[in-house]
């Protein structure tokens, strides 16, 4: 006669409900540790893409600042109004052959023309927002100006700088009695801008001669 009672190796079979519960549990958890690290790393991930984005931009406005001031220079003779460099915490302007768009093309050489350009750097603040600003315009012909917003910030400060005979000056040119000779150029620009998480400082050397401009005389004879 058969016995109906059930081996041991007859009642292990398969898994009982304590067993599945054990196991679903424990995939629960390494999915959510799985997911966590996701994000982790996602986080991490996003963080190093916006500083590289950050550090990039940061290179263009640098780079773009020094193409412009580098390419200052003192002026034109015979044209007193065209000569003078004038800046404020503001703004700042000059002649440049380095201006950041070549606009004036020769498509038939398919070469720049050097020509001189007025160039303008100016800060624009709001409530909300400040905003660094650029425009050229050719030196000779319709004096056009062609604007461009360069960067924006929010709730930032900043000014320019200029560097004359080891002073720091907030305008350029200086203060001066009625018979001293202005200089036509700063030693040096720069700009400061506060109120980022990472402050941003530059300052930029001029290339020409920053002494006081004399227009050519003619010599010799008695």
């Amino acid at each position: 006669m058969a016995s109906l009672i059930k081996s041991p190796l007859q009642r292990n079979e398969g898994f009982t409900l304590l067993e599945m519960l054990v196991v679903i549990m424990l995939v629960s958890m390494l999915a959510g540790m799985l997911m966590q690290g996701f994000v982790y790393m996602s986080g991490v991930y996003s963080a190093v893409e916006r500083r590289q984005k950050l550090s990039e931009s940061q290179q263009l406005l640098e780079g773009w600042f020094k193409q412009s001031i580098l390419g200052v220079v003192n002026g034109i003779d015979s044209s007193a109004e065209t000569s003078t460099f004038e800046g404020q915490q503001h703004y700042f302007k000059a002649i440049s052959y380095s201006p950041l768009v070549e606009w004036a093309y020769q498509q038939e050489s398919g070469q720049a023309s050097r020509s001189p350009h007025y160039i303008e750097w100016r800060l624009e603040k709001d409530e909300k927002r400040l905003r660094l600003k650029y425009g050229q315009a050719l030196l000779q012909g319709k004096n056009q100006w062609r604007w461009f917003t360069i960067r924006e910030w929010p709730f930032a400060e900043a000014d320019f700088q200029y560097l004359y005979n080891g002073q720091w000056l907030g305008e350029f040119p200086p203060a001066r009695s009625f018979n001293e000779v202005p200089p036509l150029l700063p030693q040096g620009i720069a700009i400061s801008i506060r109120g980022l998480r990472i402050p941003f400082d530059l300052f930029v050397a001029t290339k020409s001669a920053s002494s006081a401009y004399y227009p050519p005389r003619e010599y010799g004879g008695f």
